[in-house]
């Protein structure tokens, strides 16, 4: 039996596992379903947490090749995490819903809801997609299936893992995953060390987070916010605040997704392949089984957790409490397992769908980190937060974000010449920007078309405002979400008392 073969094997028997998992997990009560009957222990939770981190983490360092990067991004996870186990995690705990749109609705009334619905799904799914067309990938190079054919048996695949058992089995199947990950982790660093290979990242732990502090101190201001912000409030991550079975377990459950984090983390500076595994360009170049195994349970764990994610939105806020508060238990579970189905088939069509989706999928961090972090951080600890406050907050967060997001890039001529101010390219570049400008207009012919690609690439080099990369728009975003929630709140009525009375209680429990 060759190596390539028994390696297959290997990974049909761990999916083969998960599945025989999944189903053993049969979720008949919609608290199984929705938060595992709330029963996950605060180690197995957090392991959950750590294995649902590190796909989005992969692709922000897909941005950024130096090995200091790899510990600057990761910590600013680290850092999430722990914002997340102080501030938000107990607190929406104790609220005792079952999403966060819930929190949103119970805090802010049912407009908020529908928002944060739609901005969940916003920063969620286009991750699906990514997660999804990874396992494809992998299912291609392992099985050498034809890729369509790869991508609907991975998608099926999800939506057996999580159609039965529902938050239970993800649950369960994350923590397993989230093992898998650092043992796998561990073990390519054995194996690397077993062959004479050296480790990367000469320097050590030292040199690369020096590395990280000197680069421009704009973007790297705008990585740290942007990560940090993003990972407390992504809503696959906060929703296993509300499986735990105690307000002290959420707390200690994120705990212990910042400390595997931080030892994968430890792992990785030392071989940054075993972070870039998760990456999907780096399918062709994964050979050896640890990293296989990786990627494997990277993405399988995120898409496990962004798709009853968005089902258990959509069945529970979209369904049952906008359209049809009265239905029956058994059929709000048939509602929630029409909607996997309907989202892993989504997800399975939009995997060919183009850059668009990809281009969500970088700026999720910042999508969410826009959309949920000053709503959640002053709904929880402001009780003079209201509803028009919270709502124009979102929504002029997102739209920001989504503007740096796609301008700079389809549009960097208009962007730059309409915002060269505010732009990081230095007062001496303009003049070459502007000759490149007139040579495009100048030109005849075939040279006209390579004329233009130049002044459009320099332009979009230089279409950032002051220095920060467009996917770390939440350096702008977040901001702006604080000032127009807490101006506007100030300028409308306060909330009710029954809510304010809400907020003081939230905090005492």
């Amino acid at each position: 039996m060759d190596g390539d073969f028994a390696f297959s094997l290997i990974v049909l028997l761990v999916l083969a596992a998960v599945v025989a998992m999944a189903l053993n997990y049969w979720s008949s009560r919609l608290s199984q379903f929705y938060v595992s009957g709330r029963e996950i222990a605060p180690a197995a939770n957090g392991a959950g947490i750590f294995a649902s981190m590190v796909l989005p983490l992969a692709l922000m360092l897909g941005l950024r090749q130096e090995t200091g990067d790899t510990l600057g991004l990761g910590f600013a996870g680290v850092a999430g995490l722990l914002v997340s186990a102080a501030i938000f995690a107990p607190y929406l705990r104790s609220f005792g819903g079952y999403t966060l749109p819930d929190f949103f609705a119970e805090r802010y009334g049912e407009t908020a809801r529908i928002i944060a619905i739609l901005f969940l799904i916003l920063c969620s799914f286009p991750l699906l997609v990514v997660a999804l067309s990874s396992l494809g990938a992998l299912a291609t190079k392992l099985f050498g299936v034809a890729p369509a054919s790869a991508i609907w048996a991975t998608a099926s695949l999800l939506v057996v893992c999580t159609l039965f058992g529902g938050m239970r089995a993800v649950s369960f199947n994350q923590a397993a995953l989230g093992v898998v990950l650092l043992a796998a982790g561990l073990a390519a660093i054995a194996a690397i060390k077993w062959q004479g290979g050296g480790a990367q990242g000469q320097d050590g732990i030292g040199g690369a987070f020096l590395a990280f502090s000197f680069r421009d101190n704009a973007d790297r201001i705008g990585v740290a916010i942007t990560i940090a912000a993003g990972a407390a409030c992504f809503p696959h991550v906060l929703m296993h605040g509300f499986v735990s079975p105690t307000v002290r377990g959420a707390r200690i459950a994120f705990l212990w997704g910042a400390l595997f984090l931080v030892l994968f983390l430890l792992a990785a500076v030392t071989q940054p392949e075993i972070f870039k595994a998760a990456l999907p360009g780096a399918r062709s170049k994964l050979q050896s089984g640890p990293l296989l195994f990786c990627a494997l349970a990277t993405n399988l764990a995120i898409a496990l957790g962004l798709l009853i994610a968005i089902a258990n939105s959509l069945g529970h806020d979209l369904y049952f409490k906008t359209l049809d508060g009265t239905a029956t238990q058994s059929r709000q579970i048939a509602v929630l397992r029409v909607m996997l189905v309907i989202m892993a088939g989504a997800a399975a069509l939009s995997v060919f769908a183009g850059a668009e989706i990809s281009e969500l999928a970088t700026g999720s961090f910042s999508l969410a980190a826009a959309a949920f972090f000053p709503a959640l951080v002053l709904g929880i600890w402001w009780h003079r937060t209201n509803q028009a406050g919270a709502i124009a907050g979102m929504v002029a967060g997102v739209a920001l974000a989504l503007f740096y997001l796609f301008a700079p890039y389809y549009f960097p001529v208009q962007f730059y010449e309409v915002m060269s101010g505010l732009s990081g390219a230095s007062q001496d570049q303009w003049p070459h920007y502007l000759a490149l400008k007139q040579a495009a207009s100048l030109a005849e012919g075939y040279a006209k078309q390579t004329a233009i690609d130049a002044w459009v690439n320099e332009a979009r080099a230089f279409a950032i405002w002051g220095g920060v990369d467009r996917h770390f728009a939440a350096v702008f975003a977040v901001p702006l979400g604080f000032i127009v929630t807490i101006a506007v709140s100030l300028l409308t009525l306060m909330p009710r008392p029954d809510v304010q009375n809400f907020v003081r209680e939230l905090r005492k429990r």
